[in-house]
């Protein structure tokens, strides 16, 4: 199994700090299912939640945020501006399993917003506990909320988080 190694953490935790200085908008975009379905068209896994989600909307429209160049499904909370957050660092990747559309990952990590910074010795201890691999138990209120985020996983599975990455 991959393991990714402390400079493949700090490596992504880069490519993330870039996107934070250019202080991009997370722009909500109601589109219409044709549309999404180009958008995802190098991912079925993606095609068939657009399906999926479409089907759930009343509008029939499927809700994508973009920020740059990226575009993605999210059921959850959002923040405006990639400059809004301050300290962050990618602190693990945790293997979920095997699922219907291949290996699933979690990845985690640890963000502060513009107005709280911490003390190096405090963001330590913040970064130890984000290490560890978050569990939603079945059954919870987070479960649902879970479950609309992307990628979809297979019943066995713990849902993957959406940590900000």
């Amino acid at each position: 199994a991959w393991n990714p190694s402390e400079e493949s953490l700090r490596s992504l935790t880069r490519g993330a700090q870039q996107l934070i200085h250019r202080d991009l908008p997370w722009e909500p975009l109601e589109v219409a299912p044709p549309v999404a379905l180009e958008v995802f068209s190098h991912s079925r896994c993606k095609q068939e939640e657009v399906e999926e989600k479409s089907a759930q909307s009343p509008k029939g429209t499927v809700m994508l945020y973009r920020c740059g160049d990226h575009v993605l499904m999210s059921g959850g909370p959002l923040v405006a501006r990639t400059g809004l957050c301050a300290q962050y660092e990618v602190t693990a990747i945790h293997p979920l399993g095997e699922g219907e559309w291949g290996l699933h990952h979690r990845a985690q990590g640890l963000s502060l917003p513009l107005q709280l910074q911490a003390h190096h010795t405090v963001w330590r201890k913040l970064r130890s506990r984000a290490e560890n691999l978050v569990e939603v138990p079945k059954g919870s209120a987070n479960e649902a909320f879970l479950d609309t985020l992307t990628p979809p996983s297979s019943p066995e599975q713990t849902p993957p988080s959406t940590a900000q990455q």
